[in-house]
């Protein structure tokens, strides 16, 4: 409990500190003054997080090495942005990613795409937050209803703060206790358990994780990466163009260097672990059980940590796109205050149950089928894009998204894709 409130201390430490200089463009884009290495951590920390994490250890122990491509298939995705967009996105003078949109497509898809960003990371909110409830409750050992108060509290309590400015400087010094802890039990794993990497085939694709699992990483998982109003948010946030790149590069090389880690740690620790143990739970439960206690606590902490720099970054996502782009709002005083009430809404998620966040993290199917071709598509062609083929992109690119997240075919989410791009580039041809 003691660590939790040195933690908690910290985290309002820097909102506190962000909140006596906060204006919107603090609030929103950090100013507009981040180094590269602010821009690259904070971008590590929010794509290597606590589902990622927890994600990947599962993975791994299903299909060997090649759950590797959770974080890699992110890292293709990143680097595609920085190669190609990264400098139109710092140039922009926008505050958010759908404010862009209506230079590159037009006022409707700004407001449509707005709404489909603003649920679909409402509902990653909510997930992250009940994430960050079962850690605290290992940690703190309260009833897991107690812990997502806790959780909530702790991560829109120093957004509302200080926003953008404070949850980059957090993620920063997140990043390095993230991968100290890695680290740690990788080496504890090595030397002092004796694990080996005897038995592990350092292999990309196997019988388990075929081609056309990985087409579906690459494309959905990937494209979310390339086209993703978080990502934007931390380029656009850079001190100028040199220093968003430097720092989506940053971002790459390190989210290559934690996934190949995690998938590591995973197998290792194999051969220690209770053969019925749920994927889900091999990270929380299994290697936390085999580790000394302060080693657990450590490792805690940095899940905690993960899980915390992805939902604030979901927060304030949320937030400032739904001022933004749908009130059109200018206040200060607006945006904190629907990040208070978007963190109450990630809260009721939770206790609704399972179902409906399962429903609304649909979104995200809809988001990457729907919104991610056109608008990469209108970006790279600077605009020429007749707007009626835009909108439509997103409509049936986001149809064939829900039918591939119920019926649970992927191939129908990555035809959304291919769709949507092929509409949008007719209506390039139309204009």
């Amino acid at each position: 409990m003691i660590v939790l409130l040195i933690y908690t201390a910290f985290l309002f430490g820097i909102g506190i500190w962000q909140f006596k200089k906060s204006s919107l463009n603090s609030y929103v884009i950090s100013n507009k003054n981040a180094s590269y290495l602010l821009v690259g951590g904070s971008i590590i920390a929010s794509c290597v997080g606590g589902s990622a994490t927890i994600g990947m250890v599962g993975l791994s122990l299903e299909v060997g090495f090649p759950a590797v491509w959770w974080l890699l298939s992110g890292a293709s995705g990143l680097i595609i942005l920085t190669i190609f967009l990264a400098k139109k996105v710092s140039q922009s003078g926008a505050l958010t990613m759908p404010q862009m949109l209506e230079y590159y497509i037009g006022k409707k898809a700004r407001v449509l795409s707005a709404i489909i960003i603003t649920i679909a990371w409402a509902s990653i909110l909510a997930a992250q937050i009940s994430a960050g409830g079962r850690i605290i409750s290992t940690m703190a050992g309260v009833s897991f209803e107690i812990s997502i108060f806790i959780s909530a509290f702790m991560i829109v309590g120093y957004t509302v703060l200080g926003g953008q400015a404070s949850v980059l400087r957090s993620d920063l010094i997140q990043t390095f206790v993230i991968y100290s802890a890695f680290i740690l039990v990788f080496l504890w794993l090595i030397f002092s358990k004796g694990a080996s990497f005897e038995g592990i085939k350092f292999e990309l694709i196997n019988e388990s994780f075929n081609l056309d699992r990985l087409s579906y990483f690459m494309i959905i998982l990937g494209g979310s990466y390339v086209v993703c109003p978080m990502l934007f948010g931390r380029i656009l946030s850079a001190k100028d163009e040199s220093h968003a790149k430097a720092g989506a590069i940053f971002g790459v090389a390190g989210i290559v260097i934690g996934a190949v880690l995690i998938v590591i740690i995973a197998l290792i620790s194999k051969p220690f672990l209770n053969s019925e143990i749920l994927p889900d739970t091999a990270l929380t439960t299994g290697i936390y059980s085999i580790l000394p206690p302060f080693l657990g606590l450590f490792l805690l902490v940095a899940l905690l940590s993960a899980i915390i720099s992805s939902a604030d970054s979901c927060l304030i996502t949320a937030s400032s796109v739904f001022c933004n782009d749908i009130l059109k709002s200018s206040s200060l005083k607006t945006f904190r205050i629907f990040t208070l009430i978007f963190g109450f809404i990630g809260v009721v998620l939770t206790f609704w149950g399972k179902s409906i966040l399962g429903f609304l993290l649909m979104a995200n199917d809809i988001y990457v089928s729907g919104v991610v071709a056109p608008v990469f598509v209108a970006m790279i062609l600077n605009g020429k894009v007749i707007e009626k083929f835009g909108i439509t992109a997103m409509i049936v690119g986001g149809i064939f998204g829900v039918i591939g997240a119920l019926s649970g075919v992927k191939i129908f989410s990555i035809s959304g894709v291919f769709i949507g791009a092929a509409i949008t580039l007719f209506g390039a041809y139309k204009r």
